[in-house]
């Protein structure tokens, strides 16, 4: 009796000790395979960022900044680098699902296409709103400093006042900037001229010259009069300004819903009638059709984005 339980026990351990070989083994060659996974990965995604960067360094200088000025002014918290590398992504993206679904490289290229010009008419779309929406509170800008340094004889501190108050609109972020700059050594107008030209806005221009007239002349009445007739200025520009948008609203809004019935109608026949689809999607004639229609639509899209929905100069 004792030399079978003695036996078991000898057999108990050896198979413990095989199928303790086995599950190292295992778990060994799950690790290699592992490595060498996040191996190919890192090669992959080295090969990505060195080609996009590739891409960067060929782009002109001045359409880097023309981007990155576009990108700040859309409010999109992106380096050029990183937005140009989801572009190239959505890019290969849409390219291959569309090849995917229809076989067609003609039809890939065209949507891949309309992919990238879209994402530049979709930057150009936030940034044409938010210019809207900085410029209708210059007015309040003009106000408080000008109060603000009637009050204290002192720009940065007027400056920092506004800049206070103005936190949670879309214009107090480039305040701050403007801060920011000041807290740096440069003077209260080159900061705000900075600021002017970032966003190319001629009454901000105007207030950090008229400042640094009345910086020369020190004087409490002249500093009040050139403020409150730049204030008029620009209150009778913005009511000029926004009648002519008025009457542009309603061409910019026909057009867009001139648009948005193409999509409309090509589902009503794609329900309505059964070879449409096969063959939008599946012959020559077809996929010519399709990329015809979206090079139309894009380009009305440029146009009105260009000529009647942008911020009125």
């Amino acid at each position: 009796m004792p030399i079978i339980i003695l036996l078991l026990i000898c057999g108990s351990l050896l198979i413990g000790l095989a199928f303790l070989r086995e599950s190292l083994t295992t778990n060994g060659n799950f690790r290699v395979s592992q490595a060498q996974r996040l191996l190919k990965e890192s090669v992959l995604r080295d090969k990505f960022f060195n080609a996009n960067n590739k891409i960067i360094q060929r782009i002109p200088s001045k359409k880097k900044e023309k981007l990155k000025s576009n990108l700040e002014l859309a409010g999109i918290k992106l380096q050029v680098e990183e937005f140009i590398a989801i572009l190239i992504m959505s890019l290969i993206f849409t390219g291959i699902l569309v090849f995917i679904l229809s076989k067609s490289i003609f039809l890939a290229l065209i949507l891949s296409a309309f992919v990238l010009l879209g994402s530049f008419q979709i930057l150009e779309f936030k940034k044409n709103r938010r210019l809207d929406r900085i410029n209708q509170e210059i007015g309040t800008f003009l106000q408080l400093i000008s109060k603000r340094y009637e009050n204290t004889n002192d720009m940065t501190k007027s400056l920092e006042t506004t800049a206070y108050e103005m936190q949670r609109s879309y214009l107090g972020e480039e305040v701050n900037k403007a801060l920011a700059e000041v807290s740096t050594g440069l003077s209260v107008e080159t900061a705000i001229t900075n600021m002017a030209n970032r966003l190319n806005n001629k009454y901000l221009l105007r207030f950090a010259d008229y400042f640094e007239t009345i910086d020369k002349i020190g004087s409490k009445k002249t500093s009040k009069k050139l403020f409150d007739t730049l204030i008029k200025q620009y209150q009778k520009d913005i009511e000029l300004k926004r009648n002519l948008k008025s009457a542009l609203r309603s061409p910019a809004r026909d057009c867009y819903l001139l648009i948005g019935c193409i999509p409309v109608f090509f589902l009503y026949q794609a329900k309505t009638n059964e070879l449409y689809l096969p063959f939008m999607l599946g012959t020559t004639l077809g996929k010519i059709g399709i990329g015809i229609v979206l090079f139309i639509v894009l380009v009305c899209v440029l146009i009105i984005e260009k000529k009647l929905a942008k911020p009125v100069d």
